[in-house]
């Protein structure tokens, strides 16, 4: 990890490694910049700032869902089924997706986000797990 000059607020770094190609099966170099970003909190929802949903059925069907503040995130894979959305909060209060790769309504953000869960969430017939909350 080799930090960088900041772009604005946000710190950025660099990130350089080895891993194993998925396409070639060979350990290949690669690079990556993470920017750092400080966390915008809802206020009022102190107890819920951080929420992780994870759902597993092995490797073929499993996913994770993410909210940290005014950002949800979410990831799913059945088969070779790729789902990925990003939720954000507007300046009103209100929730909104703004990324979606996949089928709409595969992941459990929206739920999430409107309801109260404090140990799991029924969706598509499936339990996702609440693993965290803080």
């Amino acid at each position: 990890m080799y930090p960088m000059p900041p772009d604005g607020k946000d710190e950025i770094v660099l990130e350089k490694g080895t891993m194993v190609n998925p396409e070639t099966g060979l350990q290949t170099e690669y690079e990556e910049v993470w920017i750092e970003k400080e966390v915008d909190l809802v206020p009022g929802n102190e107890d819920s700032q951080v929420v992780v949903l994870d759902f597993d059925k092995g490797v073929e069907r499993r996913g994770r869902v993410v909210r940290i503040g005014k950002l949800c995130q979410g990831l799913l894979r059945v088969g070779d089924e790729v789902v990925a959305e990003r939720w954000e909060r507007d300046e009103k209060g209100g929730w909104a997706r703004s990324k979606l790769v996949g089928r709409e309504g595969a992941l459990p953000c929206e739920k999430l986000l409107t309801l109260p869960a404090f140990h799991a969430i029924q969706h598509e017939g499936n339990t996702w797990t609440v693993v965290e909350r803080s």
